[in-house]
């Protein structure tokens, strides 16, 4: 594998449930002779961000972001990831500020289930990422595989124009997804999702992560579930204190509350009579627990085979009513290889 980027876009679509459903992009940004990383990334997917950047400033999150907050959550980021920004905003000709704006508000309203291994079955992590306005960031959606020099590489499920992470995997099989947690961070601290781009690229384990973390003061007490080939956790950070929600017993559920019903309840009831190794069961579950009108992706994450399953909404169709495609990054995460092996998987049961 050469230093150059390359982009793949998967083409031809397919007809899936009677209309046309492409998979998602997979795009490959490493530094080289196109630039850091900031610059292939703006360059390559120019056009997308172009149409994501207006959020970074639009969206009602971001306004309600007081100034003095947004500076300080900044500050906060890594001096190479705040670059990166600056980089892949000039590359792609739009303001930076839609773009740290973007990145800050990289909350997800979402649930998640894990599946713990057994003989036979993986551990897998399905996971259903809420948020709005999932009519652009569904048919957005696009997977990067980032080569970070002297880190881990990683992929990370977002939109062009994306820094931080908000689900993604290493090449270890390391797996963080970000939920929306309501308490209360630190106004200083980092943003939940540029600490979840961290632990992609430094941490191997789920042991790992969580010293990692231990290290970091945080800006919101956002859930991030840390998951390996052997082990799930699911933490935030409150008040300087690192809380744990250690995997236990037949499965693991978790989701933000609120107002939006007892998700996590309803993963539990259908997981209550057994969870099948059969992965199209966890794509399945994940049509109980969607939030109504904001369910933007649905996936399901194996670490042990560095597979990501994925569907996005379209239109007025949620993420978990839409085709499945399966991504098999294992050879792309390794530098092995230059493509993914992607497969349709149709519509969950």
């Amino acid at each position: 594998m050469t230093s150059r980027v390359l982009l793949m876009i998967v083409l031809p679509f397919l007809a899936l449930a009677g209309s046309e459903a492409p998979a998602v992009p997979v795009v490959v940004i490493a530094p080289g002779a196109d630039g850091d990383l900031g610059a292939v990334h703006g360059r390559r997917l120019a056009a997308g961000i172009r149409m994501i950047a207006p959020l970074g400033l639009r969206h009602p999150a971001a306004q309600a972001l007081a100034p003095q907050r947004r500076a300080a959550m900044l500050a906060a980021v890594p001096e190479r990831l705040r670059v990166e920004m600056a980089s892949l905003a000039a590359a792609a000709g739009v303001d930076e500020a839609s773009i740290v704006g973007g990145n800050l508000i990289a909350d997800s309203m979402c649930s998640v289930l894990v599946a713990p291994p057994e003989p036979g079955r993986p551990l897998r992590v399905a996971r259903n990422m809420d948020y709005a306005p999932p009519e652009l960031l569904g048919p957005a959606t696009v997977i990067q595989v980032i080569r970070p020099p002297g880190r881990r590489a990683f992929a990370a499920v977002g939109w062009p124009g994306m820094v931080a992470v908000v689900s993604g995997m290493n090449a270890d099989g390391l797996s963080v997804c970000l939920l929306l947690h309501h308490g209360r961070g630190a106004a200083d601290g980092m943003p939940v999702a540029f600490a979840a781009r961290v632990l992609l690229e430094e941490a191997a384990t789920v042991e790992e992560a969580l010293a990692i973390l231990a290290g970091l003061r945080l800006a919101t007490a956002h859930f991030l579930l840390v998951a390996d080939a052997r082990d799930a956790v699911a933490v935030f950070q409150e008040d300087g204190v690192l809380h744990r929600l250690p995997m236990a017993g037949a499965c693991f559920v978790l989701d933000n509350a609120g107002v939006h019903g007892d998700r996590a309840g309803a993963l539990a009831a259908a997981a209550g009579e057994g969870i099948p190794a059969d992965d199209g069961w966890l794509r399945g579950v994940l049509r109980r627990a969607p939030i109504p009108g904001i369910n933007a992706q649905a996936m399901v994450l194996i670490p042990a085979r560095r597979e990501i399953q994925l569907a996005v909404a379209a239109g007025t169709t949620a993420a978990v009513d839409a085709p499945w495609w399966r991504y098999e990054l294992g050879s792309l995460l390794s530098g092995s290889g230059t493509t993914a092996a992607i497969a349709p998987l149709g519509m969950a049961p």
